[in-house]
């Protein structure tokens, strides 16, 4: 779930949709936060995985099966495996959904100290940031 940080006029806070949170607890959750990069295309010679979302955008489903009434598609991709692109590596960090709480999930290289979801599955994007 992306969140929108803004200034909320008292220094050392900020705003977080409408909460006022000090600095110290907003570099802690941002470093909880990653940027998750997909690839844009499928590719040849890869496992090339569609990802969707719903409106809620709590979480992401990955395969051809989400691509149904009520599902979103990211235009993105990731891999079942480790992936070149075009001479580029855009498969090459693995990650794994786990879950911190109840529908609140993160996306991780694997292992962690966390459940894994239900999926609990690998998978292969180009990058994550942050």
């Amino acid at each position: 779930m992306r969140m929108i940080l803004r200034e909320a006029g008292l220094k050392g806070h900020k705003e977080v949709e409408g909460h006022l949170i000090t600095e110290q607890a907003k570099v802690k959750w941002l470093a909880l936060c990653k940027r998750l990069i997909f690839a844009s295309d499928p590719q040849d010679g890869c496992t090339s995985i569609p990802v969707f979302t719903r409106a809620s955008h709590r979480r992401l489903y990955f395969g051809n099966v989400y691509n149904a009434p009520g599902y979103i598609s990211l235009n993105a991709y990731a891999f079942a495996e480790p992936c070149t692109c075009e001479g580029a590596c855009c498969g090459k960090v693995v990650l794994k959904e786990f879950v911190r709480a109840r529908d609140d999930y993160v996306y991780r290289p694997p292992p962690q100290p966390l459940p894994p979801s239900d999926v609990d599955q690998q998978f292969y994007v180009v990058r994550e940031d942050g």
